[in-house]
């Protein structure tokens, strides 16, 4: 029996980046500096707050790749195990 090779490209599989970071977190980035700017109009503050949130986002990304998606992703799931309502065989219902 012939095996079935299916290519599968790096591109693929690799994360959507922006400046090294997730791109949805980018641009969550690039809107609270605009909104800085626009409500201040103070384009060295709002450069200021963008390299300092991007520089903390990069070194979280450096710690945990894939923290930011875990983050996002566990608010839709479901509740699987709860301590406070565990309860042993042994006690009574």
């Amino acid at each position: 029996m012939d095996q079935t090779i299916n290519p599968v490209f790096r591109g693929l599989n690799r994360p959507l980046l922006i400046l090294g970071i997730d791109r949805r977190l980018f641009f969550a980035l690039l809107t609270s500096s605009f909104a800085l700017f626009v409500v201040m109009s103070a384009l060295l503050s709002s450069l200021i707050l963008f390299v300092l949130l991007w520089s903390g986002a990069k070194l979280a990304r450096s710690i945990d790749t894939q923290f930011f998606r875990i983050a996002l992703n566990s608010r839709r799931q479901a509740v699987r195990y709860d301590p406070a309502k565990f309860s042993s065989a042994g006690e009574g219902a």
